[in-house]
């Protein structure tokens, strides 16, 4: 039987291991991103860092190998990974991911491990596992991570973890809003450890803001109005690759999968269709222009002029969905139609109402309303386009 290879600590951002004589080590995790700390979270650093590599020597190298050449699309035979190295990343508030490097010879390969501490996060791991398994199935994009294992652990006899491995995207980044340079407005700045200073220009803005809508659309049954949901752009559930020319978004995770409405089977008439259509539209529009300051700061309103691009977005995932048949080119025709008729009265109201849904102690509500007018006369404005594209 093949041996395990050898395991390496590290940060995020730092080359040196961490061994059991860091700092950190018998500290406890943080509770989010904001590095709180709670009673319900009581896993050490250390103890993170066994979880994982318990994990992995549970999977064993043949498993491991089996992964990396799914990834490398090619045969990798366990004795070929000579060492593995495990980063962790980030402190979520549903998981604190690890980027897990493979070293196959001169080639390095990387996965998520993504490890649920609280109880909240375990709720959520076996759901989501289950949730991209499912849409990797439908769907057969490349736009959500592949996934390949969910189960859990005890560690030190007391505290249980539930980990999910699954493909890390190399290169990709979180993208958010950022004090610009020499200027009072904010703009998209991506989160690139290697150029911390990657601000975006506003046609790299539209083309971003376009792809997440059009995955978010692309996933979205008319019939059942089943989305992707519990997403928010603030926790970092986009990420973009920029070489110029090319933009790429990828979404990280996918938490839920639930329908919009609980329709009857006597609720799918066209009018149903066009309707829960219109308020899947106008509520992506509303929540892909909420982001945190950085990332990490206040919630603060994307002011940008992103609503044309999600538009575009939301007609390219339809028509991406009548390839393989699932949504009729007559039905797209439809709803174009439908939003080329909408008065600026029904814009209102809707999104007046799917403000009042937002949850009152959410720190997102008052800046939306703050924002409301703005962003109904920017979609009014963006409707009014939409029969000369």
């Amino acid at each position: 039987m093949p041996f395990m290879p050898p395991i390496r600590f590290f940060l995020s951002d730092q080359t040196s291991p961490v061994t059991s004589q860091h700092p950190l080590w018998k500290k406890a995790l943080p509770q989010n991103r904001h590095f709180e700390t709670s009673s319900e979270t009581t896993l050490t650093y250390g103890a993170y860092y066994r979880a994982i590599s318990d994990y992995l020597g549970k999977l064993g190298p043949v498993r491991l190998s089996e992964i990396a050449s799914q990834f490398a699309d090619r045969p990798i035979n366990p004795e070929a990974i000579s060492q593995l190295d495990i980063h962790l990343e980030k402190h979520g508030a549903f998981y604190h991911p690890a980027r897990l490097i493979l070293h196959v010879n001169a080639e390095r390969i990387a996965c998520v491990v993504n490890v649920a501490v609280s109880k909240l996060g375990q709720d959520t791991i076996n759901k989501e596992f289950h949730h991209l398994r499912r849409l990797s199935l439908r769907y057969a994009n490349n736009w959500l991570p592949q996934v390949y294992d969910c189960q859990a652990l005890t560690i030190d006899g007391q505290a249980d973890v539930h980990m999910l491995l699954g493909e890390w995207f190399d290169g990709f980044h979180e993208f958010h809003l950022s004090k610009a340079n020499n200027s009072e407005g904010l703009a998209i700045r991506v989160w690139d450890s290697g150029n911390p200073n990657h601000f975006l220009s506003s046609n790299q803005v539209q083309q971003i803001f376009e792809q997440a809508a059009m995955i978010l659309t692309a996933h979205y049954r008319l019939d059942t109005t089943e989305q992707i949901a519990a997403w928010h752009h603030a926790a970092g559930d986009f990420v973009v690759c920029v070489q110029p020319p090319d933009i790429l978004v990828k979404l990280v995770t996918v938490r839920q999968y639930e329908p919009l409405f609980n329709l009857g089977q006597a609720e799918d008439s066209l009018e149903t269709i066009l309707n829960t259509a219109l308020i899947f539209f106008l509520n992506m529009c509303l929540k892909l222009r909420i982001d945190r300051l950085d990332g990490v700061g206040g919630v603060v309103w994307n002011n940008l002029e992103v609503v044309p691009g999600i538009m575009a977005g939301f007609f390219k995932g339809l028509e991406l969905q009548a390839k393989p048949k699932r949504v009729s080119p007559e039905l797209i025709d439809a709803i174009t139609i439908f939003f080329l008729n909408l008065s600026e009265k029904d814009i209102q109201d809707l999104c007046t109402d799917l403000v009042g849904r937002i949850e009152p102690q959410s720190p997102d509500l008052p800046v939306v309303r703050q924002n409301l007018d703005n962003h109904i006369a920017s979609v009014i404005n963006a409707l009014s386009q939409l029969g000369s594209l």
